[in-house]
Parts: C-alpha cells; structure tokens; sequence
C-alpha cells in the first residue's frame, strides 16, 4: 500500500525504472547501475533470432545463453507457475528485444525448430497516461512485489 514515485520508460511489457522515492523524496533503491554492453549481433530495441548455448537457468522463466562468448541473460515472460524445459549446453534459437539489461522473448525453439515455449500472447496495453518509450516519473500504489527487483504499481487503476 506504500505511495511511491517511479522514474524510467515503458519499453515492451513493464516500466524499467532510473529510480524509484518515496512521497517525502528519500530514495527506495538507489539510481541504478548501467546495464552490461549488448553482445555483439544483438541491436537494442530491434526485434532480432539469435542462436547460443544455455548456460544455466537463472529462475522459472530466465536463463543465460552464451552468445559468441558473449553472455546474454533472456526473460521468457512466463507466469510463475510456468518452467522453461532447457538444460545448460542445450543449443536454441531465441527470437525477441533486447530491452535493458534482458532479452525479452517472443520465442524459444530447439535448433531442430521445436517450441520450447509457445508463442508469446501480446503484452497488455500500457496504462492510461503512460507513454511507450519516453522518460516519465509516475506516482501510484505498489500493488504487489513480483521478485527482487519488479514490483506491480497502481496507477489510476492501470
């Protein structure tokens, strides 16, 4: 229920955040720390396939994959109760957005073409008053905590 204001961009299917205060100013975490560079062939904010290694699976949804030496960490958007069927080595094509500091997929398939994960559904509209990929600081009520670092915020009732 805690009222806080969130500074950052709307980029795909959440609000990546430059910062995140309380009413009063004081800092909930601090500015945040540059995102690692890009490995080399993947464009930021360009839907592109790109084909690794897994190296290890991070939590239900996120693994690293070994991009020409290269690591890349991708998120598979998946709900909690979803888990990706991979084993590190395992070589696969990843079809998405390197957003920020992941790369958020659209798809994962075998090399032999077999879904790893179906297709992924359209991300929800962006809340009313929130525009797509432009700096903005919103105020709302912090509905839920998602993990370490994602929280759900209420904004207006979006």
């Amino acid at each position: 229920g805690e009222v806080v204001n969130v500074a950052g961009v709307l980029d795909d299917q959440d609000f990546d955040t430059f910062s995140v205060t309380r009413v009063d100013g004081s800092p909930v975490i601090p500015t945040a720390v540059a995102p690692p560079p890009a490995p080399v062939g993947v464009p930021p904010m360009v839907a592109t396939t790109v084909t690794g290694t897994v190296i290890n699976l991070v939590d239900n949804d996120e693994f690293l994959l070994d991009i020409n030496g290269s690591p890349l960490l991708v998120d598979a958007n998946l709900p909690d109760s979803q888990f990706l069927q991979l084993v590190p080595g395992e070589v696969v094509n990843v079809a998405g957005v390197l957003d920020d500091e992941d790369f958020d997929t659209f798809s994962v398939t075998r090399v032999d073409g077999s879904p790893v994960i179906p297709t992924a559904v359209a991300p929800p509209p962006a809340p009313v008053g929130v525009p797509p990929m432009v700096a903005t600081t919103v105020t709302g009520t912090v509905i839920n905590l998602v993990d370490n670092d994602e929280f759900l915020l209420d904004i207006n009732g979006s």
